[in-house]
């Protein structure tokens, strides 16, 4: 009974950041909140602990994530020890991947019909109201959609993305109706993108569940191995063939400097890679737009690279292994696929592969608070269904099967 009070808080404590995060504060805020939540967190880590010894519950492990955890821990003790760049980026993702480790891989947000939907719908119409108020001041001061909320037009795309996925999955049609309609005027490619693939997935949705089913989309390490072998062949062919000629200005067409640019960063990380050997013990962290020649405030000092301006790769994926190393980023994405796997079921496909698609064309997706939303959607049950109980017991063929 105990440990079920610290699960239904531990939703609270989520719903409660993310709510901070994504939807009062703007963006430079955010360091402070996060130290709030991951002091709040280890508290809650600390009390299941205590509680289950002192209940005599068994702490059961698998032996592979006993193995993940132990090299993970390793590598993590020694780029402290030895890394002559610096430690915050790894950091942070090696304590954000802890408490998504407790929060969802090891079930301490499992309640028997998740929250209540008088909870459910105030998150929703918090959501709502900040959207509209944003949308709203945007237009009378600027007459463009900005956000105090996202980085930019595209992250903003991302948290509104979140947005409609819960309210697709509570059934709040005033809300998912906004959510599209705002697309409109935010302009961003990546959210239109995961809009489309959300609706593609739910029109030929038999279809895509007989693809999901095949061998190399069981595991979601086997799809972050793929979507990345793919996005890297891409690139090569974007760069070389496609933008090798008739480039054209920002957003005035597909073969675009911004898309040419993201497209090249990530060229740029394959080289890093390839050339420097330090990389497979230590990532540059937050040295990485220092080493790439990109950290001065003045655009036009930056350095160039197949004739456009560099920028730190556009990919979740590599972005995270310059900036953690190899070996470090191999575990961390494993350990990832593992709890989103715990999620891997029918009703959660629309949600999942617009989003990892969108995180190959964008950085930090996979990781920090973004990566948290991500599993809140994924965890959050669908309206008048016992979701969170499969997610659990992972019943059904198609779960069996994955």
């Amino acid at each position: 009974m105990v440990q079920l009070r610290i699960n239904y808080l531990n939703n609270y404590i989520i719903f409660i950041y993310l709510l901070i995060i994504f939807f009062i504060l703007p963006v430079q805020y955010n360091p402070i909140v996060d130290s709030l939540f991951f002091m709040i967190s280890a508290i809650s880590f600390i009390i299941t602990f205590l509680l289950k010894i002192q209940t005599k519950q068994e702490i059961k492990l698998k032996i592979v994530d006993i193995i993940l955890y132990f090299f993970i821990g390793i590598i993590y003790i020694f780029v402290l020890l030895f890394s002559p760049y610096p430690k915050s980026n790894i950091t942070v993702n090696f304590i954000y991947m802890i408490f998504i480790i407790y929060y969802f891989y090891r079930n301490n947000l499992i309640t028997p019909n998740g929250l209540s939907q008088r909870f459910y719908k105030f998150a929703y119409l918090f959501m709502f109201a900040s959207l509209l108020i944003q949308f709203y001041l945007s237009l009378r001061q600027t007459k463009t959609l900005y956000f105090v909320i996202g980085w930019d037009k595209n992250y903003t795309g991302v948290i509104l993305f979140f947005f409609f996925s819960f309210c697709y999955k509570r059934k709040f049609i005033i809300g998912l109706a906004f959510a599209v309609f705002i697309s409109i005027f935010l302009g961003s490619r990546g959210y239109i993108l995961m809009l489309l693939l959300f609706f593609i997935i739910i029109i030929f949705k038999k279809s895509f569940y007989r693809l999901v089913e095949k061998v190399p989309f069981k595991r979601m390490w086997r799809v972050f191995l793929l979507l990345l072998m793919t996005i890297t062949l891409f690139s090569f062919f974007w760069v070389n063939v496609i933008s090798s000629k008739n480039v054209v200005d920002y957003q005035q067409g597909l073969n675009d400097t911004s898309n040419k640019m993201r497209f090249v960063a990530n060229i740029k990380a394959i080289d890093l890679l390839s050339t420097d050997r330090y990389l497979s013990l230590f990532g540059y962290d937050n040295d990485l737009k220092k080493v790439l020649g990109i950290d001065s405030s003045n655009l036009g000092e930056h350095s160039r690279y197949y004739g456009v301006r560099l920028v730190q790769p556009h990919n979740s994926i590599l972005n995270t292994v310059v900036k953690t190393g190899i070996l470090f980023s191999v575990l961390y994405f494993l350990i990832i696929s593992r709890t989103i796997d715990k999620y891997y079921l029918k009703e959660n496909l629309q949600y999942i592969f617009p989003y990892i698609a969108c995180s190959m064309i964008m950085h930090s997706l996979l990781n920090t608070s973004f990566l948290l939303f991500f599993l809140l959607i994924l965890h959050t049950p669908t309206n008048k269904s016992p979701f969170v109980i499969r997610c659990l017991k992972k019943q059904g063929s198609f779960a069996n099967k994955m």
